[in-house]
């Protein structure tokens, strides 16, 4: 794991299968091309940020505290909703301490890719010949140190305001050509019945909802120099997004500055809390062949042992656990979709190459999506998800 992976989404995703068998699904963490994959399989993703941290605790909270805003429209509009969680790298890590340490809130499954649960020092590289002097240089209290602040400040500053006025502009070009929409129909992802509100910017701190209409039924589509406006509108939401991000950094090397140098829980704690207390009934771990820091063995055999300590308190309930090795490395889950939808581009292609390279470069995250989607479908329709036994009563977010 690296600092890069703790920027993470958290998103909940609703099967609405019927309303008694709808599933809750919380991922951590994929990028949009991945969700979009997992919504066109038929789920609706709800998007929630929340600040980083070095306390993995705190930010667990913070999921919990995004998740239960989104669940209870959700859950008026589909009833008991069982909760499956999807994570990747230091997300499939938060899954594993929600599962094992917040017991109020049970996991009917998890999904967990990539994981890994490093020391900070190998979480981070140079950690402390560079990254620790680097953040108490930038947070002294010194002359210099405010004026390298402050043009940072400035800078992100200047961005934003390019943002949004691209963004102005954007929504004034496509509502010259369809009345009535905002935003190249951003504002349309509030999808079907789930009466979730979106800033159709994606502020951080806001709600978003993604579906498999996203690109269908709210999509505009447009013929200007960015192509087709609601892919437009989506990278300006990535972009505005990514400021909170920076946002955040100056609390995150104040940390730093006073001296943190290691995650809370540590490693070790977290690999004893999986052990004693991890209890998803269903876990589908994943590994990727060229993943050199990834842990998914060891968590794995985690599992087993957990496995054993819940049988002893529960004998009639059984647990599966399934470990897959698929094609790809650590960042395939993040891989995007680069085939902007540009007209001007499509019509100089007339050998046709653009579709194969595009099947070609997204092979192993199409082949990531694929295996999520077939186990979701089998998690789904499983009689101990579908319905609450006794011994493991399913969420109600009501």
């Amino acid at each position: 794991m690296t600092l890069a992976y703790q920027f993470v989404r958290v998103l909940i995703t609703v099967r609405p299968v019927n309303s008694c068998a709808a599933s809750l699904l919380l991922l951590v963490l994929f990028t949009r091309y991945l969700l979009q994959r997992l919504a066109e399989g038929g789920f609706v993703v709800v998007t929630t940020p929340y600040d980083l941290s070095f306390d993995y605790l705190a930010v667990c909270d913070r999921v919990l505290e995004h998740f239960e805003k989104a669940a209870l429209p959700l859950a008026r509009e589909y009833g008991a909703l069982p909760v499956v969680g999807v994570g990747h790298s230091c997300g499939a890590l938060l899954h594993v301490l929600i599962t094992s340490l917040f017991p109020d809130t049970p996991r009917a499954a998890n999904a967990l890719v990539s994981f890994n649960n490093k020391d900070i020092t190998e979480a981070i590289p140079a950690f402390d010949d560079v990254v620790q002097p680097l953040a108490a240089a930038a947070m002294a209290d010194t002359s210099e140190a405010t004026a390298g602040r402050d043009a940072i400040l400035a800078g992100r500053n200047l961005l934003a305001q390019t943002l949004e006025d691209a963004a102005l502009e954007l929504a004034r070009q496509t509502s010259l050509e369809h009345s009535g929409s905002a935003a190249a129909g951003a504002a349309g992802e509030a999808v079907g019945s789930t009466k979730v509100n979106v800033d159709a910017l994606g502020a951080l701190g806001e709600i978003s909802v993604l579906a498999a209409s996203l690109a269908k039924d709210a999509a505009v589509r447009g013929g200007g120099l960015l192509g087709d406006p609601a892919f437009s509108a989506q990278r300006l939401r990535d972009l505005r997004a990514s400021l909170g991000v920076v946002d955040q950094i100056p609390g995150l090397f104040m940390d730093l500055a006073r001296g943190t140098k290691q995650f809370t829980p540590t490693p070790q704690a977290c690999r004893a809390s999986c052990r004693n207390m991890y209890r998803a009934r269903r876990t589908l771990v994943v590994k990727f062949a060229n993943d050199p820091i990834d842990e998914s063995d060891e968590l794995a055999a985690l599992i087993n042992e957990s496995k054993e300590v819940m049988q002893l308190k529960r004998p009639l309930v059984t647990f599966d656990l399934r470990l897959e090795t698929i094609a790809g490395d650590h960042v395939t889950p993040l891989t995007q979709d680069v085939f902007v939808p540009l007209k001007a581009l499509d019509d100089l292609d007339v050998v046709g190459l653009k579709q194969p390279t595009r099947e070609a470069f997204l092979q192993t995250v199409d082949g990531t999506a694929q295996l999520l989607l077939d186990w979701l479908e089998e998690v789904t329709n499983s009689p101990d998800v579908t319905a609450a036994a006794p011994d493991q009563p399913l969420e109600v977010v009501v």
